[in-house]
C-alpha cells in the first residue's frame, strides 16, 4: 500500500544496490526532513546528496553494509553529529530519541546495572513481601 522509496548514499565507488536507505512513505506530514546531506571525514566521502523525509508514525529501515555511513546518518538526523553540508529540519513539537550503537558506562556503572537500579524500589518492596 505504501511505496518503498530507495535513496542511495555512499561514494561513487559503491553501487546503489549495496548501499540504500529505504523509507516507507505515507500521506502524513513529514516530521523530519533532510535535504542534500553530505558527510566527509577529510578527503573520505561517507555519503553525498542524501535527501529524505520521514512522515509521522513511519517505520524506517536503513540497510547497507558495514562502514557505509548508516550510523553517521542517524547521528546527523538525531543532532548528535554535524553534516559537512546540507540541512536537517525537525518539526518543532517532535521529540526524537536515539540509542547509540555502543553505550558507554552510565554513572560509573554498566548499562545493565543502571537498568536494574531503576527497579531498585520495586525490588525492595518485593523482598519485603
Amino acid at each position: 500500500s505504501h511505496p518503498a522509496v530507495k535513496y542511495s548514499f555512499g561514494d561513487d565507488k559503491i553501487s546503489p544496490e549495496k548501499s540504500v536507505i529505504i523509507i516507507y512513505e505515507t500521506d502524513i506530514m513529514a516530521v523530519l526532513t533532510a535535504t542534500n546531506l553530505n558527510k566527509s571525514f577529510g578527503p573520505e566521502v561517507i555519503f553525498s546528496s542524501v535527501t529524505l523525509s520521514i512522515p509521522q508514525r513511519a517505520r524506517v529501515a536503513i540497510v547497507g553494509p558495514n562502514g557505509i555511513g548508516k550510523t553517521t546518518l542517524l547521528k546527523i538526523l538525531a543532532g548528535e553529529e554535524s553534516a559537512t553540508s546540507g540541512t536537517v529540519h525537525l518539526v518543532k513539537s517532535t521529540r526524537l530519541g536515539y540509542l547509540p550503537q555502543e553505550v558507554g558506562r552510565l554513572g560509573g556503572q554498566s548499562l545493565w546495572a543502571d537498568c536494574l537500579g531503576a527497579l531498585e524500589e520495586l525490588r525492595s518492596q518485593e523482598d519485603r513481601l
